[in-house]
């Protein structure tokens, strides 16, 4: 099973990889007595559940970074695309709650945050794969022989390009004004959009091209 922790967390790594690898797990009664150590126990409650805790976490890398990573692209998207539409976004009963730069880049780092996560989980899932501490995975088996390296590498090429364009856009304009200062409608619609899309496109180019070392891997180790 290649159990490799060393601390109280051994006993989950036993079970959990004995349901990876389809063992057979069986309950054996026995019988409670009296601790007739002289020492006190090594048992310290809140840093050995941590590791237990955090061990399982490593895990599970749907409840570590798939879900915290949609949920906070999800909320900076729709902040984003209300902010886009509107501009600036009035909130309350005269409207003296207004939501503009600040928040646009608020919700422009809550999408960039979110997005690494979500990279980082799939890529842990892979890696695990390949280590065989994470069973394979069906829909991500279909989503790398579907979607090979090239389409990420061309959907993150078109991010790009839509923020340079953009962004190049936005410098036309702020050319055209003298270099002065610019109105917040032209940061919040173009400026840091354009700055979201393109960090989003180029680690979604560098990131399939990382998937694609580690498909390789993969194939390389089943193969052998």
């Amino acid at each position: 099973m290649n159990l490799s922790t060393t601390g109280m967390e051994f006993a989950s790594e036993m079970v959990i990889k004995s349901m990876l690898n389809g063992l057979k797990i069986a309950e054996i009664p026995t019988v409670l007595r009296p601790d007739g150590r002289s020492r006190p126990p090594h048992l310290r409650s809140w840093r050995d559940g941590w590791r237990h805790l955090r061990f399982m976490l490593i895990f599970c890398p749907r409840w570590l970074f798939v879900i915290p990573g949609l949920t906070l692209s999800f909320v900076g998207i729709a902040l984003m695309l209300l902010l886009v539409s509107a501009g600036t976004f009035r909130m309350g009963q005269t409207g003296q709650i207004g939501l503009s730069v600040n928040t646009m880049l608020a919700a422009g780092a809550m999408v960039l945050v979110g997005y690494q996560i979500l990279l980082a989980g799939t890529f842990t899932r892979s890696l695990g794969t390949i280590m065989g501490s994470h069973p394979r995975n069906a829909f991500l088996d279909r989503w790398n022989q579907r979607l090979p390296m090239e389409y990420g590498v061309v959907a993150g090429g078109i991010l790009t390009l839509v923020g340079v364009i953009l962004l190049g856009h936005a410098t036309w304009y702020w050319h055209s004004r003298g270099y002065g200062e610019l109105p917040r409608e032209i940061s919040v619609r173009q400026v840091i959009p354009s700055v979201i899309l393109t960090s989003i496109g180029v680690q979604t180019v560098f990131g399939s091209f990382f998937l694609s070392v580690l498909s390789y891997l993969r194939r390389t180790r089943v193969s052998i």
